[in-house]
């Protein structure tokens, strides 16, 4: 974070990627663990959706180029 620190200065924080209480903490929220909830499928066990961001080795027909 030091260099992003260096590299734009105007930034006033930086929160890591899973830093939720820094950032609630940051907007006057307190942190509360029992309305933290794991990540739960919605779509039957045999399949679930996937970001395209997020990919994977096989081309398909509907984003051929994108791996």
């Amino acid at each position: 974070m030091d260099a992003l620190k260096s590299e734009i200065p105007e930034v006033n924080r930086y929160f890591g990627v899973n830093d939720m209480t820094g950032i609630l903490n940051e907007i006057g929220i307190k942190y509360r663990e029992e309305l933290s909830a794991e990540r739960s499928l919605t779509t039957p066990s045999h399949y679930a959706y996937l970001k395209i961001s997020e990919g994977c080795d096989r081309s398909c027909a509907s984003a051929p180029y994108l791996q």
